[in-house]
């Protein structure tokens, strides 16, 4: 008689490669699932590289800076690396037959318990069919599945209500090129999709929310909302910010890095601004350090750097109308240092 699954020592299979991802840009947040393949090399949906100016790897309540990476995927499907890949300990990849009970964990942690049969289009590829749906949330792309005595088979791949078997060979290497995007064609959103609305994004990723907040209030000239987000500036009056600051089309925070001292979150960071200046359109980089408190959110600019402005007039960089941010990368990454 076989041993019944144990959906105990399942979860802690997956807790050793189950990661949470999450990517910040102009386009807002992305949370996703990630899987620890090897070398420093984890799967992840392919939004997140829709959203990779700054990507994270939260694990054990602690975050790792990861790199989006330009490669091969399948369908959905993305990679980024880390550069300590000793970080996690990841389980051996295993093969299943059908018959075979597997556990799919999602980022809850909760595993549900799946068969796996053969696809039906496909007598060569598997797919999971969910034993115990009550168990655990609904099962969505890039969760784990892994066996109980240790082994990573793959992840889901969710589809007209089938979930595809994807094996790591399966998820990488079929010809599908996968780019991160780091341009700004959507407007600014400071939402979570309604899918990833019970995750909580991690304190760095508040933080770069609260700053883009701030830059957005300048924009939209909110006086009271900059007062309340920077309290350095609580006493000027709304004519100090009419008289002394040029109106912002738009802004973007481009981080470039943070540290933390005796508490406080300082980071440095790229501003991006578009305005309109005696009728030119003008793109102005800002080299900003910002201190940010972790309880009360408050916003701190604790120096002044060099501003280059990219325009049509004498002396700026020539620029026809509005630089998107993906043409300033290199140069925010160059002239911004920490």
């Amino acid at each position: 008689v076989a041993e019944p699954f144990d959906l105990v020592a399942a979860a802690s299979v997956a807790k050793q490669a189950l990661v949470r991802i999450e990517a910040f840009s102009c386009a807002g947040v992305q949370v996703a699932t990630g899987v620890v393949l090897n070398d420093g090399i984890i799967v992840t949906r392919e939004r997140v590289l829709g959203a990779p100016w700054l990507v994270q790897v939260i694990v054990d309540g602690e975050s790792i800076r990861a790199t989006p990476q330009t490669s091969d995927a399948a369908p959905g499907l993305a990679f980024i690396t880390i550069d300590d890949a000793e970080a996690f300990d990841v389980p051996q990849g295993v093969q299943v037959a059908p018959g075979d009970q597997v556990a799919i964990v999602g980022i809850d942690g909760r595993p549900a318990l799946a068969s796996i049969v053969v696809d039906p289009n496909d007598a060569d590829l598997l797919q999971a069919q969910v034993v115990n749906a009550g168990a655990g949330n609904t099962i969505e792309p890039v969760d784990i599945i892994v066996t109980d005595s240790g082994g990573l088979v793959g992840v889901a791949q969710v589809g007209s209500g089938e979930i595809d078997v994807l094996t790591p060979d399966r998820i990488q290497g079929n010809g599908r090129l996968v780019v991160p995007d780091y341009a700004c064609r959507a407007p600014l959103r400071r939402d979570l999709d309604p899918a990833d609305a019970e995750s909580a994004v991690s304190l760095s990723m508040s933080e770069l929310l609260t700053m883009q907040q701030l830059s957005d209030a300048y924009a939209n000239e909110q006086w009271a909302l900059v007062r309340q987000i920077e309290p350095g500036k609580a006493a000027l009056a709304d004519a100090n910010f009419v008289n002394g600051w040029r109106p912002l089309r738009q802004g973007f925070v481009y981080p470039v890095e943070r540290s933390v001292v005796n508490g406080l979150s300082r980071w440095r960071i790229g501003l991006i601004g578009h305005e309109t200046w005696n009728g030119n359109d003008l793109t102005t980089l800002f080299c900003l350090t910002w201190t940010v408190d972790p309880v009360s959110g408050a916003v701190v600019q604790t120096n002044k750097d060099n501003v280059t402005v990219y325009g049509s007039q004498p002396g700026q960089q020539q620029q026809p109308g509005f630089v998107d941010p993906s043409e300033l990368r290199l140069s925010i990454l160059d002239n911004c240092p920490l």
